[in-house]
C-alpha cells in the first residue's frame, strides 16, 4: 500500500510538472507568433508597438494568475505567485486590475482578455495576417488553457483521505511491532535498536515523501 501510495504520488508530481511546462511552452509560442504577424500588418508603427506591449503584458498576468491558482491556499494565507515580478502591469488599466482582484476566476477573466485584444486589433488592421495563419495563435492559447485545467486537478482533487488514513494507521502499527519482533530475534540491545530504526525509518521516509509529491505545485 505504501510502495503504491509513492509511484501515485510520483506519478501526479511528473504530470503536474509536464502540465506546467506544456502551458509555459503554449504560452511562449503564442506571444512569439503574434508579434511576429505584426510583421505583416499595415497599421501604424505607434498602433503595432502598443498592441505588442499590451499582448506581452496581458500573457506575463496571465502566467502569474495561472501559478497562483495552481499553488492554492486557505483564505488569509499567503500566495508566492501574487507576488512574481510581472511585465509592466502598471500600464493595464487599473478599474480593469481592479475587476481582476475581485474575480473568483482569474485566469480565465486574463484569457478573455487576451482574445479580446487579438480579435479587437484584427477590425484595425494592426492583425492583417490570413486567418488561417491567426487561427494557429488560439489554438496555442486554447492549449495552454487545457494544460492549466488538466493541472488543476491535482491541487482540487487530492488523495482519498481513507487511503491516507489507512496508511498511517498501518505505519503506527508497524512503528509498534516492529520493536517487538525484532528483539525477539535479535538479543543484543544496540543491534536490534539499529535495525528497528532502519525499518521504521525508510517506510516513514517514503510516507512523508509521497506526502509531498502528491501535490506538485
Amino acid at each position: 500500500m505504501l510502495v503504491f501510495r509513492t509511484s501515485q504520488a510520483y506519478s501526479r508530481f511528473s504530470d503536474g510538472a509536464t502540465c506546467l511546462y506544456r502551458m509555459v511552452g503554449d504560452l511562449f509560442d503564442t506571444a512569439t507568433t503574434v508579434v511576429a504577424f505584426t510583421r505583416f500588418s499595415h497599421a501604424g508603427k505607434e498602433e503595432i508597438q502598443t498592441f505588442r506591449q499590451t499582448l506581452v503584458r496581458l500573457i506575463s498576468l496571465l502566467s502569474a494568475m495561472i501559478l497562483a491558482e495552481l499553488e492554492g491556499s486557505e483564505p488569509g494565507q499567503h500566495v508566492n505567485a501574487l507576488h512574481f515580478e510581472l511585465v509592466d502591469v502598471e500600464c493595464i488599466d487599473p478599474d480593469s486590475l481592479l475587476y481582476l482582484k475581485k474575480a473568483s476566476q482569474k485566469p480565465e477573466v486574463v484569457f478573455q482578455w487576451i482574445q479580446n485584444l487579438i480579435v479587437d486589433n484584427i477590425t484595425t488592421g494592426v492583425l492583417s495576417i490570413p486567418p488561417p495563419l491567426l487561427t494557429r495563435t488560439f489554438q496555442d492559447l486554447g492549449s495552454a488553457m487545457i494544460q492549466y485545467h488538466d493541472a488543476m486537478k491535482y491541487t482540487e482533487v487530492p488523495i482519498p483521505f481513507p487511503y491516507i488514513a489507512c496508511s498511517d494507521i498501518l505505519l503506527l502499527i508497524h512503528w509498534v511491532v516492529t520493536p517487538i519482533v525484532i528483539s525477539s530475534w535479535i538479543p543484543e540491545l544496540v543491534w536490534a535498536a539499529l535495525f528497528t530504526f532502519v525499518m521504521v525509518f525508510v517506510v516513514w521516509s517514503l510516507h512523508f515523501i509521497a506526502g509531498e509529491l502528491e501535490n506538485p505545485f
